[in-house]
């Protein structure tokens, strides 16, 4: 790993990771009755995660140093030099998603029951015992049970659950490195407070907010204003005003009885971005000069707040966002590179002392299944003809074959953390999927990361045949199946 100091990496490893599961919980959401198709990642069913207004708000200094070495740590830990190392200062803006002009990625999935997507907005208050301060396990155990922990939150050592997975956890609080910890990894959060009358909580981060206006990011009515129901725009759940009887807003089309974005896709920002600050950033709502697809001016940079302003001496960029240059589009420490470490690299390259992509061992970086080995990139059987060739030769529940690389995999993406019987696709990592501790996922990679709709064959790092590659910004991200 090069380029990487510890405290902030971790910071970092948290603000993608809770990035992943809000996006999960965006593609996952859908209304009570409604008939609308939603898409379910096979493996992810405990994602716990509020909206993608949320998540961006998480990747904005909303969970310090602290929280993180203590809360989070162990549970990126599985790969923390493939997956998330090396990104931009905690400080930086979070990274946009493509414009709102840009159209949903065509999954097609099949009607499934919605995913639990955490605690209604009037949490609190807690079972007695839990986040009192503590010194010890025994502590704790004596006041909330026999599995729980004495465990260190934002600096103070506080009582919490033990657990495997975010189902042993109650609402509002996420199963990390063992313990239940409540949203924003404190204890002053809103999941053990609540929030007051015509706020909710935003269990991710543990603040409480105002609920949204039209075209907000929501998980349920409760979220959104007075007068706006939330209902499904696309894969994204919204803030929408009724249309009976009344004529909607420009850009705005009466469907089913709710005004809805003409455009398919909700412009949080009500539609009224213009002059010098021309784009919506539909995570925060607001209008701002710079996102994907629309960097700044030569010679400038994106703030955190999306305006375009001269750098100071020294630095070259504050995001990705600011690196125009194709061989050098990742920016760590102020500066733009070709790679950060090895994971930025197509598979058979390595990344060099001076951040560049370099060809490498072509096996490096490629797993095979228990009696195969790697030859030029690809499994090959001892007498050195593709491992597999058919799915027939890849026996077993879920398991398939990937003819162009000789690996087997599973159907549903998960992977074997060993390699015996189901790897991932060349270039790519198992690792402990964080949405569920339980399973492991493959990593991987789009060459433009703000693009859903980038066919899979096309990515840097793909996923094995048939899954779908969820990722944000410019690290890595995890591989799911939609669908059957």
């Amino acid at each position: 790993m090069r380029r990487t100091e510890c405290e902030g990496e971790r910071a970092m490893r948290l603000s993608g990771w809770v990035m992943l599961i809000a996006v999960a919980a965006w593609m996952t959401g859908c209304d009570d009755g409604d008939e609308t198709p939603v898409v379910e990642a096979d493996g992810a069913g405990d994602m716990r995660a509020t909206d993608m207004q949320s998540a961006d708000r998480g990747l904005d200094g909303a969970l310090p140093d602290a929280a993180v070495d203590a809360a989070v740590d162990a549970a990126v830990d599985a790969a923390p030099d493939q997956t998330l190392a090396d990104l931009a200062p905690p400080d930086s803006a979070p990274p946009d998603l493509a414009p709102p002009d840009q159209s949903p990625p065509d999954l097609d999935p099949p009607d499934l029951a919605p995913a639990d997507l955490g605690p209604a907005p009037d949490l609190g208050p807690v079972e007695e015992g839990v986040c009192t301060p503590c010194d010890d396990d025994a502590q704790c155990q004596q006041r909330i049970g026999l599995e729980a922990r004495c465990a260190e939150l934002l600096g103070t050592r506080s009582c919490l659950h033990g657990c495997a997975a975010n189902d042993d956890c109650a609402a509002g609080f996420f199963c990390i490195e063992g313990r239940c910890t409540p949203g924003g990894a404190r204890c002053d959060s809103c999941v053990i407070d609540g929030c007051p009358a015509g706020q909710r909580c935003n269990a991710l981060i543990g603040n409480c907010e105002d609920r949204t206006g039209r075209c907000g990011n929501c998980r349920e009515d409760v979220d959104c204003a007075d007068g706006l129901t939330c209902r499904q725009v696309g894969f994204v759940r919204n803030c929408l005003e009724p249309c009976a009887g009344a004529a909607c807003p420009q850009n705005f089309t009466c469907t089913d009885g709710f005004c809805a974005p003409t455009s398919g896709i909700c412009d949080t920002c009500g539609g009224g971005c213009a002059g010098e600050r021309p784009l919506c950033n539909f995570i925060t709502g607001q209008c701002v000069q710079c996102a994907p697809g629309t960097p700044c001016p030569a010679g400038t940079i994106c703030d955190d707040t999306g305006t375009c302003v001269a750098p100071p001496p020294g630095v070259e960029c504050n995001t990705s966002l600011d690196c125009r240059d194709a061989d050098r589009p990742y920016c760590a420490e102020s500066q733009c590179l070709g790679c950060r470490n090895d994971a930025d690299c197509d598979p058979g390259q390595a990344c060099d002392p001076a951040g560049r992509c370099a060809a490498g061992d072509p096996c490096e970086r490629v797993d095979c299944q228990a009696g195969a080995a790697c030859a030029a990139g690809i499994c090959v059987d001892p007498a050195g003809d593709p491992a597999c060739a058919a799915d027939a030769d890849c026996p077993g529940d879920e398991r398939r074959c990937n003819p162009a690389t000789g690996q087997c995999y599973r159907n549903n993406q998960q992977c074997d953390p060993a390699g015996d019987t189901a790897v991932c696709h060349p270039g790519a990592s198992c690792i402990q999927n964080p949405i569920n501790a339980n399973e492991h996922v493959c990593t991987c990679a789009r060459r433009d990361p703000n693009n859903f709709g980038e066919p899979n064959e096309d990515h840097r790092i793909p996923c094995q045949p048939g899954g779908t590659c969820l990722q944000l910004g410019d690290q890595p991200g995890i591989c799911a199946r939609f669908g059957g």
